[in-house]
């Protein structure tokens, strides 16, 4: 399997989303995204795990803590980090952004107010997700 390269933007995270070019996804490209969820319940754990794999998505690994989540992304190099508040959220983020630069971080919370959303925004996250949204909705 190969890398898909990631862009900036939440958008980029979505299946055929943005512009065919370096910083998005590529429909047309049948590359793996590689995936680590890190979050406190292993019930929401599973729960995107099965969401999201598929031929597209691997995920690569999964976290309870910030620390396990650094770690792990130090062993399995992925795509990007679902990250929620409540594994060390804003500092395992801002170590995430450090350390590396590359992966892409997006937040998960029960938060949807524009206050989280930005601030998560502001510290770095590449997107926000509410854990209210639709699975469907996922990938």
């Amino acid at each position: 399997m190969t890398r898909r390269r990631i862009g900036s933007t939440a958008r980029g995270l979505s299946r055929g989303a943005g512009r065919a070019n370096d910083d998005v996804l590529d429909p047309d490209d049948h590359t793996v995204l590689r995936v680590v969820i890190a979050d406190d319940s292993r019930l929401i754990v599973a729960g995107i795990r099965r969401a999201l794999e598929g031929e597209e998505i691997e995920v690569v690994g999964e976290a309870t803590t910030g620390a396990e989540v650094l770690s792990l992304v130090g062993r399995t190099d992925p795509d990007v980090v679902l990250l929620d508040f409540k594994t060390d959220g804003f500092a395992t983020l801002e170590q995430l952004r450090v350390r590396y630069p590359r992966v892409k971080v997006v937040m998960l919370s029960v938060f949807a107010d524009p206050e989280h959303i930005q601030m998560a925004l502001s510290r770095g996250a590449s997107g926000y997700i509410v854990k209210t949204i639709n699975p469907r909705d996922l990938p």
